[in-house]
C-alpha cells in the first residue's frame, strides 16, 4: 500500500486489488457475525487515533468546526421536509425540527468533554465496508475503505458517530434494534484489546444515544444537492425513516 502525491485537501492511495477475496456490503443482509466485524473493524480504526489531540494535522476547535458542518448540513432540511411533503406527519416533522434545535447541542456539550474523540472515518456506509468472501480458508480481518474528509466535514468527532452511520441508515429498524448490541458490543471489545481503557462501557451506550441525531443529519444532508436529492430519493426517504425511529428508541430511554 503506498501512498500518492495529495493536491489540496484531497488524497490518493493506491491499494491492493482485493476483489478476488472480499466484496462490498451492498445489498447484503447483515447479521449478528457481521455487525460484531463491523464494530470491531471501527474500533480498531478509532483506536490507531484516539483522544483530543488524534488528528495528525494538529488540533481542532470542535465547535467551529461543528458549526461549518451544521451550516452545510442545515441546507437539507427545508428540501428534504418539502420534497416529503404529507407523508412526513407533523409529529415527525416537529422531531426533525428538533434535532436541530435541541440534540445536536447536547452532542455537542458531550464532544466538548474529550471523552469518546477519535479521528472518524465520517461515511462507513455498505460500499465502503469489504468482506471476505466465503469459502477463504483463514479468517480475514474486515475493511473500511474510501475515508473521504469534505471542507465541511466532522474530522475529530464522537467515536459512536461512525456506528450509527455504519448501521442505522442501511439496516431496517426490526434488524438495526436486534443488531446494534452486537456493533457496539465488538467495538468496545476492540477499544479495549488495542489499548483504550479509559473509555468505559457506559460512555459508549451514552455517546450511541447522544448520536443517534447522526443518522437524521446523514439523510438530511441529501437535501442539500437537488440533483442527487432526486436520483437518491429511494435511499434517503428510508433513511429519514429509520432515523426517526433510533430517535423514537432513544427518547424511550435507555434499554
Amino acid at each position: 500500500m503506498s501512498t500518492a502525491e495529495s493536491a489540496g485537501h484531497g488524497y490518493a492511495l493506491f491499494l491492493e486489488d482485493l476483489t478476488g477475496d472480499y466484496s462490498d456490503n451492498k445489498g447484503i443482509k447483515a447479521t449478528e457475525a457481521h455487525a460484531a466485524n463491523l464494530g470491531a473493524a471501527l474500533g480498531r480504526l478509532h483506536a490507531h487515533r484516539w483522544g483530543p489531540d488524534a488528528d495528525p494535522e494538529g488540533p481542532h476547535d470542535l465547535a467551529a468546526d461543528f458549526r461549518t458542518f451544521m451550516a452545510h448540513v442545515s441546507a437539507g432540511l427545508g428540501p428534504i421536509t418539502d420534497a416529503l411533503g404529507a407523508s412526513l406527519e407533523p409529529a415527525a416533522r416537529a422531531r426533525l425540527e428538533r434535532v436541530f434545535d435541541d440534540d445536536c447541542d447536547r452532542m455537542l456539550e458531550r464532544a466538548m468533554g474529550d471523552r469518546g474523540l477519535t479521528l472518524v472515518h465520517g461515511d462507513p456506509n455498505p460500499t465502503n465496508v469489504l468482506t471476505p468472501r466465503a469459502g477463504g480458508g483463514r479468517r480475514r480481518p474486515l475493511y473500511l475503505i474510501d475515508r473521504q474528509p469534505f471542507p465541511w466535514s466532522l474530522r475529530l468527532w464522537l467515536g459512536a458517530s461512525d456506528l450509527v452511520r455504519a448501521a442505522v441508515p442501511y439496516w431496517p429498524e426490526d434488524r438495526r434494534r436486534a443488531l446494534q448490541e452486537s456493533v457496539l458490543r465488538g467495538y468496545h471489545q476492540a477499544l479495549l484489546a488495542t489499548g483504550v481503557l479509559s473509555y468505559t462501557w457506559e460512555d459508549l451506550r451514552a455517546d450511541w444515544r447522544l448520536c443517534a441525531c447522526m443518522a437524521a443529519l446523514k439523510a438530511i444532508e441529501w437535501g442539500t444537492d437537488p440533483a442527487s436529492m432526486n436520483e437518491m430519493r429511494w435511499l434517503w426517504e428510508r433513511q429519514v425513516q429509520r432515523a426517526l425511529a433510533l430517535l423514537a428508541d432513544c427518547d424511550a430511554g435507555p434499554d
